[in-house]
């Protein structure tokens, strides 16, 4: 490829300048625009330009992102012909940047006073956030303190709705997706790293490969001593990723809450698919009653790779959290009957 257009990870996200787009064309442009990025950004701001160049790029952006990008393929052939691979993360969504204004008032700082920001910075997670400023200060919180206690002091953390609604926080669409992987899916608090899981800091991911190009790009970088790698089970993605079962199944029981509305229309492999992979049995047969499936000649359900592990993983949630499953399925039925519902009313996992 020619350019990788990805975010500018490291800048506060009220600076406008760097909200958008980061075109690089080297590797040291690339190394430069590494990091995290827990807040708006708008790397599709300027996809038309982008596709002006008709020079092979490589994207790296959120899954909704690549979403975008997958659908704009359907209209614009440009995308296919010079977007040479999609890479993402699993993504958690990113807090209202609320949080962020906060953490700064709390150290009695302001934007002009920072000469370095990042969301994760120096370690694995590193402090998140982390600041630098101009007179040489460092201020940090825990990752564990910030993202497992609701935002600590600069607390509390709230999330747009999009993300509460999101169906492909996993990547599906992409090339190649990355994702951390600290067991049962918490790293260690900063005061308190064990030697049994003190290499952690240095940081390793399960990247996972779900194109042939994606995995081409993979061997490729291990070839060329970019990185190093070993086998990795859907057992270690689960167990790693824990909050993103939780969310398979609160997502998928709020969507099908919709299977009663009458302009919805989902196929036997997708309503499987749901009905597996949303709610435990006992709240399975509320949800999708007889009759609820539309009539008529079915597609063959292949079932996907991976399934019966998630569905294991799922249907040994704590009680409390198939509990929260099934008031989504029963709250977001109740939206639809006052009309009062916003969310999309049409979804089918087999298309993602």
């Amino acid at each position: 490829v020619d350019f990788v257009v990805h975010a500018h990870p490291q800048r506060y996200y009220s600076i406008e300048e760097y909200q958008g787009a980061k075109i690089s064309s080297t590797a040291e442009e690339i190394m430069e625009g590494r990091g995290s990025r827990y807040q708006p950004t708008a790397v599709l701001g300027n996809i038309n330009e982008i596709l002006a160049r008709q020079q092979p790029f490589a994207f790296v952006g959120k899954p909704c992102d690549i979403n975008a990008l997958r659908n704009l393929s359907t209209l614009d052939d440009r995308v296919d012909v010079f977007c040479k691979a999609m890479l993402t993360i699993s993504c958690g969504s990113y807090a209202d940047p609320d949080c962020l204004d906060r953490f700064l008032q709390y150290h009695s700082i302001t934007v002009d006073d920072i000469a370095e920001f990042r969301w994760r910075g120096h370690g694995c997670p590193g402090g998140c956030p982390y600041v630098k400023t101009k007179d040489g200060r460092e201020l940090r919180a825990d990752y564990v303190d910030f993202w497992y206690g609701n935002g600590s002091y600069a607390g509390p953390l709230t999330y747009q709705w999009r993300c509460k609604m999101c169906p492909d926080y996993f990547g599906f669409q992409a090339d190649l997706v990355v994702m951390d992987c600290w067991p049962a899916g918490t790293p260690e608090h900063s005061s308190a790293i064990t030697d049994g899981r003190r290499h952690e800091q240095e940081g390793y991911v399960i990247v996972m490969s779900r194109t042939q190009r994606g995995e081409q790009i993979l061997k490729d970088a291990e070839a060329s001593h970019f990185l190093r790698t070993q086998p990795a089970a859907v057992e270690d993605v689960l167990d790693t990723q824990p909050h993103q079962v939780r969310r398979a199944a609160g997502t998928l029981a709020k969507r099908l809450a919709h299977l009663h509305q009458p302009h919805v229309a989902l196929d036997a492999a997708a309503t499987a698919t749901m009905r597996q992979c949303a709610l435990v049995p006992a709240h399975a047969s509320a949800a999708v009653p007889p009759g609820a499936v539309e009539k008529g000649p079915q597609p063959q359900h292949t079932q996907a790779p991976g399934l019966q592990e998630l569905e294991r993983a799922i249907a040994h949630l704590p009680d409390e959290v198939q509990r929260f499953n099934r008031a989504n399925w029963e709250g977001t039925r109740m939206r639809l009957e006052r009309g009062d519902a916003t969310e999309p009313g049409i979804f089918s996992p087999g298309k993602l």
